[in-house]
């Protein structure tokens, strides 16, 4: 397989593109490409086109040249939105690496009222490059030629000025049998998005503030309680089986 490459540049036959040391290592001393070598490029900018290019140089710096521009189709049919409460350890890296693969447009990290690890101004320069580059990797390996959005934590009730239009669901651990599944809701249209806790779950005064003030609907995945990050992921599929591009 040719190597997929992100590149923030303009992308247009013939542009000559300089690679930055991280990309050259990968591509010379990891992959062991030579002159001549072709190779996938997006930008994430255009997500009707990713482009071949051609490594025209590796020293001292890495030259590729331009061929041609591939049309793709790769991107969901369905904009989701997914607003996760923030987990710790590796898991909530595990979900944004997920959601690329999956076709999530954006991503709203959660800070709530049981949120375990909440990240602060200071901290989150650091944290948003940790994570833009796993979005990165995650696209360069599942082919999307779109980044997924990532948006700085945000806590519940600053939720409205990010939500795009379209229905809204929330999906709760409480009272499973009297709420119904995502299978009895009709088709969503183009855009959906998707809330679903931290590992101990939203609060029920989050849940009404929810439902009153940003009219997300409740919902149930099923009569077994799922990990955090299992919840997260799994709305996240079963969506884009009903009425995405899975299945």
């Amino acid at each position: 397989m040719k190597p997929r490459l992100y590149i923030k540049a303009n992308l247009e036959n013939g542009a000559q593109i300089i690679l930055d040391s991280e990309s050259r290592h990968y591509l010379i001393h990891t992959l062991r490409r030579k002159p001549g070598s072709n190779v996938l490029l997006f930008n994430g900018s255009t997500p009707e086109f990713e482009w071949e290019a051609t490594l025209v140089a590796t020293h001292p710096e890495a030259h590729l040249q331009v061929q041609a521009a591939i049309p793709v189709t790769r991107e969901s049919t369905l904009r989701v939105t997914l607003a996760v409460g923030l987990i710790k350890g590796d898991a909530m890296e595990w979900i944004i690496q997920k959601a690329v693969e999956l076709g999530v447009f954006s991503l709203i990290p959660l800070q709530t009222q049981r949120t375990v690890v909440r990240i602060s101004q200071e901290r989150w320069p650091a944290k948003e490059r940790r994570w833009s580059k796993i979005i990165q990797e995650a696209a360069e390996q599942c082919q999307r030629v779109r980044l997924m959005h990532l948006y700085p934590p945000t806590e519940l009730s600053h939720l409205q000025p990010l939500l795009p239009t379209g229905p809204r669901y929330l999906f709760w651990e409480q009272n499973q049998e009297g709420l119904p599944r995502l299978g009895s809701m009709s088709p969503p249209g183009p855009e959906i998005t998707l809330l679903t806790g931290p590992e101990g779950g939203f609060s029920a005064q989050e849940v009404q503030l929810a439902k009153d003030r940003f009219d997300f609907k409740t919902l149930t995945l099923g009569p077994r309680i799922l990990r955090a990050e299992t919840a997260a992921l799994a709305a996240v599929t079963a969506v884009q089986t009903l009425w995405g591009d899975l299945g």
